[in-house]
């Protein structure tokens, strides 16, 4: 993968699927969020999994968005909350074993079934830029600040997402979208 941008605008919309999201995988968020983490799925109907097969299998997990293979942004827990995605992580020199690396990180899932060889495509990735460029404008933080989940997750090497991003084409991607991508709707934050 590597810039072909298109002179066409890539326009994004952001579809609320938040209602049918089970309670029990999200709290409110009490302050805004400083970036985001990044994960991939390794599943192929990851949205049924983040609204609620998560909980009923015994492991509770979510994600504030999910971007699906096609590039569609989907918001799966209520705006003003966080999803439960972080889990046991390492944050500024401590071991956060509670919520605050969820509740201080946007979640965004990548639909992508690793164990299978896939690997993101070019349409995930714009669909990340945009959202994290409307995530960095309403809450003025760098839209790289960001992190994979196996950069934070502890022990080292609990987890190996996102599987295959090119952080490198994202940051492309970011620096050249003012004219090229976008997002519209207001359930994006």
């Amino acid at each position: 993968m590597g810039p072909k941008m298109e002179d066409a605008t890539m326009t994004y919309r952001v579809e609320d699927v938040s209602a049918s999201t089970l309670p029990v995988l999200y709290a409110p968020r009490p302050k805004p969020p400083i970036g985001f983490l990044l994960h991939t799925t390794d599943g192929k109907d990851s949205l049924a999994w983040l609204q609620g097969g998560s909980a009923r299998a015994g492991k509770p997990a979510s994600a504030d968005f999910l971007i699906t293979k096609l590039g569609k942004i989907i918001r799966v827990v209520p705006r003003g909350t966080h999803s439960y995605h972080a889990g046991v992580c390492r944050w500024r020199g401590r071991i956060e074993t509670g919520n605050l690396v969820s509740t201080l990180l946007v979640g965004i899932e990548v639909e992508n079934a690793d164990s299978q060889g896939e690997e993101p495509n070019e349409e995930q990735h714009r669909a990340v830029a945009a959202l994290l460029l409307v995530g960095a404008s309403k809450y003025a933080w760098s839209p790289l600040c960001g992190f994979g989940h196996y950069g934070l997750a502890h022990p080292m090497g609990r987890r190996s997402d996102p599987h295959a991003w090119d952080w490198g084409y994202l940051a492309w991607l970011m620096a050249h979208a003012k004219d090229s991508l976008r997002l519209i709707g207001d359930a994006a934050f």
